[in-house]
């Protein structure tokens, strides 16, 4: 076998392999520890008597070690395996030879006693390899699943120490791995055959406490740990009035805020100057604006360039937000058609249908999404390949493109600055018509008194804002790509 970590050769006089793992390239192991052989009088231990055993009272002991390991392994970024005795079938035919000669040990596939303990519980994305030998690297592809992950370091604790745990030892030194043991994270029927196993380990593996491994792996933790850059998000700004366009940042960062978004930068982009971002960003967001991408209406002289700009972000895959105007425009520069709605401003509270393709992107259980809104220009035609998250009386409310995520509603208004903005917009249409001068029908007085009674109605908006939150990587967990093109499978 060709070993990925360039081991050499020859090895200097004096080198051992007693020496402190690097948690960026360790894992660590939990054996056998699930409720077949964990339990009083339950699976391999049915009929025994808990007073008499020795073993039980180790696992008493073991127990609470390995969760302090497991802490300590999750804390420093340490990969964590899990290994139970289950068969691959429900008569465990596809068992070993030794494993069908000894009692014999049999977990059909899918037995509650192939869980893990509850006090042990694995983690989400954690790994559990079923196995049917005494040595997990017999019958499971466990060497394979190490060398992806790049691990060097195997930390290997669960029961019994001079079964299970001795195999998978012997094999892993064997197989390269640099092996640590911690002798109170491990269990055997008895103290004697306890002793002797971790002897006889001694020339496979470091042996140590778990609390000794435990403060090596913490004490790793700022030394491996890169700084982490905060993520920048660009806001290109086409709204430069008093009432909303100057409290847009303060409306985004508390909208993601209520998404429980991690913090990021906000900058911003003046796009009426043709001020168009250079820098390296997470993510772009366009909001609402008084000015207009519909067909027919008249358009800003710097709407051309912004639509080259949407184009090539939409081209190199980075992620978009469009709101409303932002919205509009995105689809406009796309290919897809904008027009003035025919049902006139649409303002205030919204109850929209939601596709199957909307619902599986926002998470949303109800069929119906209830959310502020603010508009006079309607989407009626996506572009290609674009999926809609429901039509309405305003057109498409949103969709989904690759990278890109649009809605015609406004999220932000939601938040504790977004509903003092809105108030003040349904105000100022009250006094003077509405801000939006392309309107076909505005809204009367009784149905923007209307509305602002219902601004203090709770809205889904946390649902497109985690969407957004989810698209620009700022939730808190593993950082990884996010294609919303494939939401749906």
């Amino acid at each position: 076998m060709a070993y990925p970590y360039g081991h050499p050769k020859k090895v200097a006089p004096g080198s051992s392999r007693n020496v402190a793992c690097r948690v960026a390239e360790a894992a660590l192991l939990v054996v056998d520890v699930q409720e077949y052989c964990s339990r009083p009088g339950i699976g391999i231990h049915a009929g025994t008597d808990p007073e008499d055993s020795y073993f039980f009272s180790r696992v008493g002991t073991m127990v609470p070690n390995i969760a302090l390991l497991l802490a300590a392994a999750r804390k420093s970024g340490v990969e964590v395996i899990y290994t139970v005795i289950e068969a691959l079938t429900f008569d465990g035919r596809d068992q070993s030879l030794d494993y069908k000669l000894s009692g014999p040990l049999l977990v059909p596939k899918g037995h509650p006693h192939a869980a893990v303990l509850p006090e042990l519980q694995p983690g989400a994305d954690e790994i559990i390899l079923p196995k049917t030998s005494c040595s997990v690297f017999c019958s499971t592809n466990i060497n394979y699943v190490l060398r992806n992950l790049g691990t060097r370091y195997l930390l290997v604790c669960g029961q019994l120490t001079n079964q299970c745990v001795e195999s998978a030892v012997r094999d892993a030194a064997d197989l390269g791995f640099l092996v640590t043991v911690p002798e109170d994270a491990c269990a055997a029927k008895s103290a004697a055959e306890h002793a002797s196993a971790l002897h006889n380990m001694k020339g496979f593996a470091r042996i140590m406490s778990s609390q000794e491994l435990q403060a090596e792996l913490l004490a790793q933790m700022e030394q491996v740990l890169p700084p982490i850059r905060q993520r920048r998000v660009c806001y290109l700004n086409v709204a430069y009035d008093a009432t909303y366009g100057s409290k847009v940042p303060q409306m985004l960062l508390e909208m993601f805020a209520d998404a429980n978004a991690e913090s990021f930068e906000l900058d911003t982009c003046n796009v009426q100057a043709l001020d168009f971002p250079r820098g390296d960003y997470d993510g772009f967001i366009l909001m609402g604006s008084m000015s207009s991408a519909a067909a027919g209406a008249k358009q800003e002289p710097w709407l051309p360039q912004l639509c080259s700009f949407l184009q090539g972000l939409v081209r190199e895959r980075r992620p978009l937000v469009g709101v409303c105007f932002g919205h509009q425009a995105i689809v406009h520069a796309l290919g897809g058609v904008v027009v003035i709605n025919p049902a006139g401003t649409q303002a205030g509270l919204q109850n929209y249908p939601v596709s199957e393709d909307g619902k599986s992107l926002l998470k949303l259980p109800a069929a119906n999404i209830r959310i502020f809104s603010h508009h006079a220009d309607a989407v009626v035609v996506l572009p290609k390949n674009a999926k809609t998250w429901g039509y309405c009386s305003g057109g498409h409310w949103g969709m989904t493109l690759g990278n890109c995520l649009t809605t015609q509603a406004h999220p932000e208004f939601s938040t504790k600055t977004g509903l003092q903005t809105l108030r003040a917009i349904l105000e100022n249409d009250r006094k003077f018509g509405s801000s939006q001068t392309n309107s076909l029908r505005e809204p009367s007085t009784d149905e923007i008194d209307r509305q602002l009674s219902l601004l203090d109605t709770s809205t889904d908006h946390k649902y497109i804002a985690t969407a957004f939150a989810r698209l620009f990587n700022l939730l808190p967990g593993r950082k990884r790509p996010h294609d919303m093109s494939n939401h749906s499978q």
